[in-house]
């Protein structure tokens, strides 16, 4: 017990090691040594271990089947921690919602804990769950992270003229990369509706924590340069027609 707490506490300081599964290779140790020593006291009364050793193995199955659940979390667990898909302060997304963004707070043998990143919720989830689905780090590699932004624009402006000040926007931004080999800015023609025709701006922002001030700062000053510049976005606009009815003016003759 001594040699196993010690062992457990240091590689708990070095981070290789969760320290709350400490009593679990207690419980394992202390199981293997009583079920050695009683097998030694049996054989040297000449008890037959055969027998006992086949019931042994026949309720070691069943309490596996019944404890499947969490054998197969403990063994998820494990795989996580020797993979290292991902490590405290890594960003995922699962394939369940794609739009949530989590932050990895603890990888731990049974659970694994995350925080939801727009409301700090935390959230506990089985190793077992996870290991089933899909889950892609934004920031294993690096903190970068390409935006996609829409704008439609009116048949009537001038797509030239608009497509220079998205870019030139986009270039301006100092968090925006404009590396030509990685991944410069650039305007792409989406499509057309029978409202509009839709531009798409895409960049690569240098910090994956704050793209989205980055993308409203850069979206703003594109909104301002169309106003000023005459790029006109066009919206729906609606007339009605109000029509009087004979009961209309028969309630106004009876008022008056």
């Amino acid at each position: 017990r001594v040699e196993i707490e010690a062992i457990g506490r240091k590689a708990g300081n070095d981070g290789r090691f969760d320290p709350s599964i400490i009593p679990l290779f207690l419980i394992i140790a202390e199981a293997i040594i009583v079920l050695i020593t009683v097998s030694v006291a049996l054989a040297v009364y000449g008890v037959n271990l055969v027998s006992i050793i086949t019931t042994l193995g026949l309720l070691t199955t069943g309490l596996s089947l019944g404890a499947k659940n969490i054998i197969n979390q403990f063994l998820s667990g494990i795989i996580l921690l020797a993979e290292r898909p991902f490590v405290k302060g890594d960003k995922i997304k699962s394939e369940v919602d794609k739009s949530i963004t989590l932050v990895v707070e603890k990888v731990g043998y049974m659970t694994s804990r995350f925080k939801n990143w727009s409301n700090e919720e935390m959230i506990v989830i089985p190793n077992n769950a996870i290991m089933s689905k899909t889950m892609t780090n934004v920031t294993r590699d690096n903190i970068l992270y390409r935006v996609y932004d829409y704008y439609c624009i009116s048949y009537e402006s001038d797509i030239a003229k608009a497509k220079e000040i998205m870019l030139e926007e986009a270039l301006n931004n100092p968090d925006v990369i404009v590396d030509q080999m990685l991944a410069s800015p650039q305007i792409d023609f989406d499509n057309v509706d029978r409202n509009c025709i839709n531009l798409r701006l895409s960049f690569v922002v240098n910090d994956h924590e704050n793209y989205g001030s980055i993308a409203g700062a850069i979206r703003y000053r594109i909104f301002t340069r169309f106003s000023e510049e005459g790029i006109d976005i066009p919206y729906d606009q609606y007339t009605i027609n109000l029509v009087r009815t004979k009961r209309v003016e028969d309630d106004k003759v009876q008022t008056a």
